[in-house]
């Protein structure tokens, strides 16, 4: 999935990803779009097509080329009681005792409730601006954002409310018809 590409920077390789996004028994249907736009969003142009001349790495050796992956050595995790014979009751403990505050379902739960909890939390860690773009659009999200800026910059400097709105709606309603024209003129805009 990782590579490094003609300038030996990291990358993802676009293809991998979206076999990944698409395989429904690493990441159900219902949240595909979640883990795309939250990939994407965090890595932007680091997703990329692998091309000949790039070179794959693995995700653990992602550290040693700038990306905040620090795996735990082996002799921290013998530190922590685990070995290869540690059962997976003793392992919940260890867990258990370094994260206090930990969701039984993610020790306890069915595979069906571990899987709606993850999906839950998914869908509602996001923020305000995630939930306006995923059900307005990047542009029509960008155009309320500016209006409510322009709004709250001429209320805040004693202009009526009544009016600031109005120029809001305005500045709101001129970037809605410029990109509008954009397209009209120039599909490719």
């Amino acid at each position: 999935m990782l590579f490094l590409d003609g300038f030996d920077e990291v990358s993802v390789d676009r293809a991998t990803l979206m076999r990944i996004a698409g395989n429904r028994a690493l990441v159900p249907a219902e949240i595909k779009d979640h883990v795309l736009v939250e990939t994407s969003k965090h890595l932007g142009r680091r997703i990329k097509e692998f091309k000949k001349g790039s070179r794959r790495i693995r995700w653990v050796d992602g550290g040693a080329h700038g990306l905040p992956i620090h795996p735990m050595a082996a002799a921290d995790v013998k530190a922590l009681g685990i070995t290869a014979e540690t059962t997976v009751d003793e392992i919940e403990k260890i867990v258990k005792k370094r994260l206090k505050d930990i969701p039984p379902v993610l020790t306890k739960g069915t595979p069906d409730e571990l899987s709606t909890f993850l999906i839950d939390q998914l869908k509602t860690n996001r923020s305000y601006w995630d939930c306006l773009v995923a059900h307005l659009g990047f542009w029509a999200a960008l155009t309320f954002i500016g209006g409510l800026i322009v709004f709250v910059i001429l209320a805040g400097s004693g202009v009526p409310w009544p009016i600031a709105l109005l120029i809001a709606g305005i500045y709101q309603t001129g970037v809605t018809l410029y990109f509008l024209l954009q397209c009209a003129a120039n599909p490719d805009f």
